[in-house]
């Protein structure tokens, strides 16, 4: 029975998170004459961040980027520079897995993973309902387990990561033609798949616990959606273009991520999806980052173990490790955001209409820090987020920036996610 379980939970996985980006499914709100919709993107990096390099100076519009952030300049007037954001949570035996569980859900982390449903979730649950694919999730060398996953459907159930970029460009576009004509319908033979599914989750689902028939509705729940979008019609907006389909076997950890981060600017810019994540590997990983600095021959996660937030600037070769990293990583952010601003849309761009925002598990990596967490918001303008800023709140639970970030994206009547906190968004941002 357990082997059947197995079988019946990859092969429900496969069915609803892994169809192609179907033409009849499709519908470009630009080509439709709508306002463009919000939305919303996740870049998490792990192991900290060299606090002291990391924060700005001068809060306001006079804020000046710091070293980590300096390569992030071209879009200093489309950032909000947030700090003073702490996450309470205490649970799990490992710093980094804390902080993974909760840094999108808010929530206390529990033994098998999140305490609740996380905030990229939450919003493909209110708006992704209108694009073929609710949300996408892909990863760069993670791993399964708790520090492998930041995305959360509901308590404990983890949203798993696409880690090979052939792989998701299928998922995304493997059917896709732009401008072809409206199918009318899903194709016969992905239909067979969906009763298939429906098949065994009837035959199956009488003979689960109360914990595993939750996780299978989550799962028929994205098949049902998808059934309920046969007939839309393809429309795709003048901006769309397919990116040609990476070569199979990408490996190599800036490969992965480059290709990733093209694919998600070329599904928002076809409103394949709304709501994205990238997640660049975990907490206490190996990626020993030579291709950041040819001097960084040690993990990110140990070279994070061996300064201390309060040492002179650059007065070690460890901390000049780790600011290289990290402002790699503020560099693939650049040329993500920069993807998006060329992008025209509306009367801005498709980052005035893309809230982006930079997460990590830890602040200072060092000592497993969880107070005054590192965080950049980009774009947003069309939500009104008044961007330009670095803003500093005290000591406030980051609970509060997971409703500004819903509110955003247009649900507003969520006031509360996670445990910790008074409810209500962040002052200030819009």
């Amino acid at each position: 029975m357990i082997g059947n379980r197995r079988a019946f939970l990859k092969g429900l996985g496969g069915a609803a998170l892994a169809l192609p980006f179907l033409p009849s499914l499709h519908r470009g709100a630009a080509a439709q004459g709508a306002r463009p919709p919000i939305r919303l993107v996740i870049f998490h990096t792990a192991n900290g961040q060299p606090m002291r390099l990391w924060k700005p100076t001068a809060q306001g519009n006079d804020f000046a980027l710091s070293p980590v952030l300096e390569p992030l300049a071209p879009f200093k007037r489309k950032l909000l520079v947030l700090s003073g954001l702490d996450m309470p949570a205490v649970g799990g035996p490992n710093g980094h897995e804390t902080g993974t569980s909760t840094v999108l859900t808010g929530a206390e982390p529990t033994l098998l993973g999140a305490g609740g449903p996380s905030v990229d979730q939450i919003a493909a649950q209110r708006i992704g309902g209108q694009t073929p694919l609710r949300s996408l999730e892909l990863g760069v060398q993670t791993v399964p387990g708790k520090l492998g996953y930041v995305s959360y459907l509901d308590r404990d159930q983890p949203v798993p990561t696409e880690n090979d970029p052939a792989r998701a460009w299928r998922r995304v576009f493997g059917e896709f033609r732009p401008g072809a004509p409206a199918a009318g319908g899903l194709d016969p033979r992905d239909r067979s798949v969906l009763d298939a599914v429906r098949g065994d989750y009837a035959r199956v689902n009488a003979r689960l616990g109360a914990a595993d028939r939750r996780k299978l509705d989550a799962h028929l729940e994205q098949v049902r959606e998808l059934e309920r979008r046969f007939s839309a019609p393809i429309a795709p907006g003048a901006a769309c273009a397919v990116p040609a389909a990476p070569a199979d076997g990408i490996s190599r950890f800036p490969d992965v991520g480059r290709s990733h981060l093209a694919l998600v600017a070329a599904a928002l810019a076809c409103d394949a999806t709304r709501v994205a994540s990238v997640m660049w590997q975990e907490g206490s990983n190996n990626a020993s980052f030579d291709w950041a600095d040819p001097a960084v021959h040690r993990s990110h996660h140990e070279i994070s173990h061996t300064i201390l937030t309060n040492t002179p600037v650059l007065s070690t070769q460890e901390e000049r490790e780790l600011l290289a990293i990290n402002q790699w990583y503020a560099r693939q952010f650049a040329e993500f955001l920069g993807r998006l601003d060329a992008i025209p849309e509306g009367d801005g761009t498709l980052l005035d209409h893309t809230v982006v925002v930079w997460t990590n598990e830890l602040s200072d990596g060092f000592v497993h820090s969880r107070t005054d967490m590192p965080f950049v918001v980009a774009g947003g303008g069309a939500a009104g987020l008044r961007t330009g800023r670095w803003m500093d709140f005290g000591h406030t639970p980051h609970n509060a920036l997971l409703v500004s970030l819903l509110n955003a994206v247009g649900v507003r009547d969520v006031q509360r996610v996670g445990d910790f906190g008074a409810a209500g968004p962040l002052p200030g941002l819009t």
